[in-house]
């Protein structure tokens, strides 16, 4: 009974650091792919005249945010979406690496006291040259706090799931400046208070004064 008491214990003792080290080694993947993806729409801005990859559906900055990966493969720089997200069907159902808002609307309406209403807002096309803060402006990041689907365990589809104020869980952002880095929420809130309007101003997915200025 000792014997099996020690080594109870000792299992005790060594199980989180293995769960740290998965959880390491995962956050180190999902950097890499961001990573690659960024260098995939900078190929994609060069042969584009600077533009980010705009998808023209529906109205809403985070909608066409989310489906980037469409023009990508239009152009012939994927053949499907799974090259880009590898928890997405060819469908693109649980697609979850998110494009920055801010990369696809303009920057005006991303100011305090001038947004418009989500089914307002018109995407546009943003040039990569025109970021000003190019070490601070998220360029991807990925969707994490989705439920799953229960049978696939996947994350189900939807538009309005996406890293804000949840909880305190860590996950990596790839910068306009293919830069990677990691925190939480307030992290990239700068510590301060989330405050909205009309959908603008959750860190990360929609930044305030877009990519004219620097986040709020």
């Amino acid at each position: 009974m000792v014997v099996i008491g020690v080594i109870l214990l000792l299992i005790g003792l060594v199980l989180p650091a293995f769960g740290g080290a998965f959880s390491t080694a995962k956050l180190s993947r999902e950097m890499v792919r961001l990573r690659d993806n960024s260098f995939m729409i900078s190929m994609y801005t060069q042969d584009h005249r600077d533009v980010y990859p705009l998808a023209n559906i529906g109205r809403g900055p985070r909608s066409t945010a989310v489906r980037w990966g469409m023009p990508m493969i239009a152009g012939g720089y994927v053949d499907e979406i799974t090259q880009i997200d590898d928890r997405s069907d060819v469908e693109g159902n649980g697609f979850s690496i998110y494009m920055s808002a801010a990369m696809v609307y303009d920057w005006q309406l991303m100011r305090p006291g001038f947004t418009v209403p989500y089914e307002e807002a018109v995407p546009s096309a943003v040039r990569s040259s025109s970021v000003t803060f190019p070490s601070l402006k998220a360029l991807l990041y990925r969707a994490e706090n989705r439920p799953l689907d229960k049978m696939s365990g996947r994350p189900l589809p939807s538009d309005y799931y996406g890293f804000c104020c949840v909880e305190l869980w860590e996950f990596p952002v790839v910068n306009a400046d293919s830069s990677v880095i990691k925190g939480h929420w307030q992290f990239f809130n700068g510590g301060r208070p989330l405050y909205e309007e009309n959908l603008i101003g959750t860190p990360v997915m929609a930044t305030w004064f877009g990519v004219k200025g620097q986040d709020r």
